[in-house]
């Protein structure tokens, strides 16, 4: 919540200490009170009211325990425009006679409106990286900081996969498990409720490149003097950089298998110039944008003639 500065309007209260006998009249309490959209409070006086009401006590506080506004009103109504937008108040308020005496307070309470003008569009949005997650953060105007109740914010990737729809109380959010080097479109909805929401805001963004995790053997076929293996790279949704290769080193070659298809995540390489019946140390990393994975290390025996 913004930082406000509020002040206390002292009454040089009109009401004595009057002693309260069967000649003077103690005010009924008070009908209707009502809050418009336009921040008119207004009351009506009981309908059986039979006490002359000179004037009106108002106050107007955040909590139980302190006044921060008080004023005499004459009319059966009042403009609180001055009060901060769609803020939580409570309003006291009191009929007094002409014989000084104070009747029992209304007490109403109210979450100020949405005034018509006000604007939840959103003035900045930043985009912060962190080590395993990203941080949203957007502002808001100052002055309607308090009407924006939540946020809507939808995430889409390039899948077009079902966005990711969440609601979040305050002005960030944290995210996690994107794909390196992801396409992704954010939009951000102040909304000061269900059927008032504010001007959308979106912002695309591609999330940083990051090297493949090792490869994962899947399969083996062993020959004579070549062996076929079958390894699973990291899914699209976890990496999307695009990937080159799969390179296979031992103590006598070096080779690198070129990877076309960046869709495909599951590769067979074919090793071959290997001798028959021997064991082979095979020293296996995968090259993306972002670089090499780091190895993964087996040993491989081929079969005999």
């Amino acid at each position: 919540m913004s930082t406000k500065f509020y002040f206390l309007i002292c009454i040089l209260s009109r009401v004595a200490v009057t002693q309260i006998t069967s000649e003077t009249c103690r005010p009924s309490l008070l009908w209707n009170v009502d809050l418009s959209d336009d921040y008119i409070l207004s009351w009506q006086p009981s309908a059986n009211e039979e006490c002359e009401i000179i004037f009106y006590m108002v106050q107007m506080r955040h909590n139980v325990n302190s006044t921060e506004y008080a004023f005499e009103v004459e009319d059966t109504s009042m403009d609180i425009g001055f009060l901060p937008a769609c803020e939580s108040m409570r309003f006291i308020i009191q009929p007094v006679s002409s014989d000084h005496v104070v009747g029992n307070g209304m007490t109403f309470h109210k979450i100020l409106p949405l005034p018509i003008d006000a604007n939840l569009t959103i003035t900045s949005f930043n985009v912060t990286e962190l080590d395993q997650e990203m941080l949203l953060e957007w502002d808001i105007d100052e002055k309607w900081i308090d009407c924006a109740k939540h946020y809507r914010l939808v995430i889409y990737n390039e899948d077009n996969d079902a966005p990711i729809d969440r609601y979040v109380q305050t002005n960030s959010a944290s995210i996690s498990s994107l794909a390196a080097c992801g396409s992704y479109m954010f939009t951000v909805t102040p909304m000061y409720n269900v059927e008032t929401p504010g001007p959308l805001h979106s912002v695309e963004y591609v999330a940083p490149p990051a090297r493949m995790s090792s490869p994962t053997l899947q399969a083996i076929n062993l020959g004579t003097t070549s062996v076929d293996l079958t390894w699973a790279l990291d899914d699209l949704s976890q990496n999307r950089c695009p990937v080159s290769s799969i390179l296979i080193s031992s103590s006598n070659f070096n080779n690198t298998y070129p990877i076309t298809n960046q869709n495909d995540r599951t590769i067979t390489v074919t090793v071959t110039g290997l001798q028959p019946n021997s064991i082979n140390v095979l020293n296996v990393t995968v090259e993306n944008s972002a670089g090499l994975s780091d190895p993964v290390v087996i040993a491989v025996q081929t079969a005999e003639n």
